[in-house]
């Protein structure tokens, strides 16, 4: 079964995450949520946009696993808070499950939700690598989604969730394409691994049993 949506949403999920909605390759919709009320009303907003048929909805969160976690928190040097540690990652967790279960909760298919790095949606779409450093990429973002959407863009969480629902309406249908064929092309091979598996018992059940001698006299 082949899913089409038309509707893509990127989210990059943290305290204060950072949404948006593309629609006939427009951001439609964009901004910050800041709780759960927040997160309630954007998906709303998504469930009127797409007239309550969450089948029409792709919903890419970006995937942080690629974050390496340290001893050591790195601190902002503007503010001096810390701006990477396991607090930190353990937030965004919480944040990507409350996505998670707001749109779950009207029935949007687990299978039109899925995660992309900040490398690969970067890459696609600001045409940049993580290698510029934290600070030039969240300057690169804002410039890029204020160009994108026409007004001015001041939050780097926004700005990024710009990017990846842009990276969702260019990419995401071919990713989950592709996930789609792995999954039945491993799940071919297991079964004929399997078949295999059941023929060699059914033929060593049909070979003739050797006869067992006694015991060598001596």
């Amino acid at each position: 079964m082949k899913y089409t949506p038309d509707i893509f949403v990127g989210i990059d999920q943290a305290a204060h995450s950072g949404w948006c909605i593309v629609a006939r390759g427009a951001a439609v919709a964009h901004g910050v949520a800041c709780d759960e009320l927040e997160v309630v009303r954007v998906v709303a907003k998504v469930r009127e946009l797409c007239d309550s048929d969450l089948a029409r909805v792709l919903v890419v969160l970006e995937d942080h696993s690629d974050v390496p976690l340290s001893n050591k928190a790195q601190f902002d040097p503007r503010t001096g808070a810390p701006s990477r540690n396991t607090a930190s990652i353990l937030g965004m967790g919480d944040a990507r499950g409350g996505w998670r279960q707001e749109f779950g909760r009207f029935g949007h298919p687990a299978r039109l939700r899925m995660l992309v790095t900040s490398e690969d949606w970067r890459m696609r779409v600001l045409g940049v690598s993580n290698r510029l450093g934290t600070d030039a990429l969240k300057d690169e973002a804002k410039r890029w989604a204020t160009a994108k959407v026409r007004a001015p863009i001041s939050d780097d969480n926004e700005a990024e969730a710009i990017a990846i629902a842009s990276w969702a309406a260019l990419d995401g249908m071919a990713r989950m394409e592709h996930k789609r064929m792995t999954s039945r092309i491993k799940a071919r091979v297991k079964r004929g691994r399997a078949s295999q598996g059941v023929l060699a018992l059914d033929v060593a059940e049909a070979m003739p049993r050797p006869k067992l001698l006694g015991r060598v006299q001596t």
